[in-house]
């Protein structure tokens, strides 16, 4: 199924869908008007929140603006509705202008009673009455509606019967030629012009165009504009008026992945089941609920299956409402001037993304676990970004993530496929220039690792020949992999220091060696050895610390053995030498050898590590 064809088939299902030739618009303010086309009043529809939102309201469809002045059916922005605008003021006379001669026409015959009070609104109206105490000037350049004075919580002048009928009469006249839908097969009027699409981050605040042809370089086979891609006007409208609804924030529907604006929803027989399906991909994505709601308190739940599912339980048994009969769409939206461009699509059956879901979660399984949750892929995708440190928070900016690496690592999850290779060298970059080893960081590039070898058929196997599935998860004081060892050593060299020396010293041995560290070893960890035999443990040997956690001389003195029989017996498994440089997986390897002996729990009675509150990690929350 197209994207344009889901989509029109998800319109029957969305809720409070807006009937064809109408869309939900943001409304600041209704224009008040007693019988004889005096204005009684403005009534500010705009919320109580601080940026004052407006309203959403059902109208008539706007008209698809260029180039050209189209004026909307009894409601508009205030520059063609009253002639007042706060940018070019020549421009507004003609658009108001335009926006009377248009309703003069339209509603020559009316006799209804709000209809000709609207009219005779238009022919007495100029714009110079604008001003205090009815006018506000913050209602310049809101979209307007109108309504019968004491009538307007009832209802406004365009939702009237009357109102209705002239305007299904205005779309039968607008209506195109006839011809087969590429979406629908019917033959129907096809649509010239297709409505905006609103939400998409990046794109003109007016709206941008998914479907379009506005030169004649895109044109062929004598075919102009829409109908070098015919789409009838009810499936263009249908398809547009999903996808804005989905693009609302706070839609469920939506999450930025880089700067594609991703959207996701369900199609099954049983509209409830696919409304599951849709927490369920949210949860996947990590677009978050609100505290306390009764979304929020089905995500919770829904985290709960997730972590079931990433522990290896089929969806069948979890939620076997899910496991057949359900499709899911994926689609990528990013901005491309005035248009609006695909970055991705996928769809398919629920039970398979949940299970490469589950294949992922897995993949980037490591202890000890970044968080309580799985991994979203929003979470992953903004740990591509440079890592920003404000007030001693850890911050990335989106804005930042690279956009093709973005939804390359989309498409890996989503697909059960390969991970861009480029993702692991630019992984640990970001690790080696910002030092923020962060423990999503960590577990994306353990993820990539393993499932590169597992693909290659490199994963490490157990002693009945199977592979080592879990590879890498947990700290392994047995794995044989030099890079992994070398980690290790790196973090012990770390840990004599802070011992010796304390927590409050301006930089540590990673703040200053990481980098090279885990690209030249052969060069750096001789130098480093020297220090920590030397300097750190010799003065822990003579009973000398400045680390809060070490209570006395003696224990000081414990510490030093500990740590020095692991450097010693690490360091001894070197004796064919280090290796001069390393690989990017080499260097990922390293980092999750660093990253499991730094930070992993260790029982306080361990000789060498003490309760050194640095080495236990605190969880994490997206």
């Amino acid at each position: 199924m197209s994207l344009l064809a889901s989509l029109v088939r998800a319109y029957d299902r969305l809720p409070d869908a807006p009937p064809y030739g109408y869309s939900a618009e943001k409304i600041g303010f209704c224009v008040l008007l007693n019988p004889d086309g005096s204005v009684a009043g403005v009534a500010d529809l705009r919320g109580d929140d601080k940026k004052r939102s407006p309203r959403v309201l059902l109208v008539p469809q706007p008209p698809i603006r260029t180039s050209g002045k189209k004026a909307c059916f009894l409601w508009d922005k205030t520059a063609y509705c009253l002639g007042v605008t706060a940018g070019n003021a020549s421009r507004a006379q003609e658009e108001h202008a335009l926006f009377v001669a248009d309703h003069e026409r339209w509603l020559a015959d009316a006799d209804d009673a709000g209809l000709r009070a609207f009219l005779a609104f238009l022919r007495t109206w100029t714009p110079d009455r604008f001003g205090p105490p009815d006018w506000d000037q913050d209602l310049v350049d809101q979209n307007a509606v109108f309504a019968l004075a004491g009538q307007h919580r009832a209802g406004f002048i365009h939702d009237r019967q009357a109102a209705k009928a002239i305007w299904q009469r205005i779309g039968g006249e607008r209506q195109g030629r006839q011809g087969a839908c590429l979406v629908s097969g019917d033959m129907a009027p096809i649509a010239d012009l297709h409505p905006k699409i609103k939400g998409v981050w990046g794109a003109q605040s007016a709206g941008a165009s998914l479907v379009s042809f506005n030169a004649e370089a895109y044109e062929s086979y004598g075919h102009e504009s829409g109908d070098n891609a015919p789409v009838s006007q009810a499936a263009a409208f249908a398809y547009t008026t999903v996808l804005n609804r989905y693009l609302t924030t706070g839609s469920g529907h939506r999450v930025q992945i880089g700067d594609a604006s991703t959207v996701f929803w369900a199609d099954c027989s049983d509209a409830e089941v696919a409304e599951e399906a849709e927490f369920w991909g949210g949860a996947m994505f990590g677009e978050p609920s609100k505290a306390g709601t009764a979304e929020d308190m089905a995500e919770r739940k829904i985290q709960d299956k997730l972590r079931a599912i990433a522990a290896g339980r089929p969806l069948r048994e979890v939620a076997p409402q899910l496991a057949e009969g359900v499709r899911f769409f994926i689609a990528g939206l990013a901005p491309n001037a005035a248009r609006v461009s695909l970055r991705f699509y996928w769809e398919g059956s629920f039970g398979t993304l949940a299970q490469h879901y589950a294949a992922y979660s897995q993949d980037v399984a490591i202890e000890p676990a970044p968080q309580r949750r799985p991994v979203s892929i929003r979470a992953a995708t903004l740990r591509t970004a440079p890592a920003e440190l404000h007030n001693g928070t850890v911050r990335y900016d989106g804005e930042r993530v690279s956009r093709l690496l973005a939804g390359e690592l989309l498409r890996a999850i989503i697909t059960g496929g390969r991970f861009p290779r480029a993702l692991l060298a630019l992984l640990v970059l970001r690790i080696r220039s910002d030092q923020v080893l962060d423990p999503i960081r960590l577990a994306l590039i353990k993820g990539l690792i393993v499932r590169d070898m597992r693909l290659d058929g490199r994963l490490p196997r157990r002693a009945d020949g199977t592979e080592q599935g879990d590879y890498l998860m947990c700290a392994d004081p047995d794995d044989p992999n030099v890079a992994r060892r070398l980690g290790r050593l790196f973090a012990l060299f770390e840990k004599a220091q802070m011992a010796a020396l304390g927590d409050g010293i301006n930089s540590t041995v990673k703040d200053k060696f990481l980098g090279a560290a885990a690209a030249t070893p052969g060069r750096v960890f001789p130098a480093l050895c020297i220090a920590a035999e030397n300097h750190h443990l010799k003065r822990l040997r003579n009973g000398h610390s400045d680390a809060r956690w070490i209570k006395d001389a003696d224990h000081a003195r414990r510490v030093a053995a500990g740590l020095g029989r692991e450097i010693g017996a690490l360091w001894a498994s070197f004796a064919e030498g280090l290796p001069a440089q390393h690989s990017a997986e080499d260097q990922g390897l390293f980092l999750i050898g660093y990253y499991q002996e730094r930070y992993a729990r260790r029982d306080a009675a361990e000789p060498g590590h003490g309760s050194d509150p640095d080495t236990t990690l605190q969880e994490q929350d997206e």
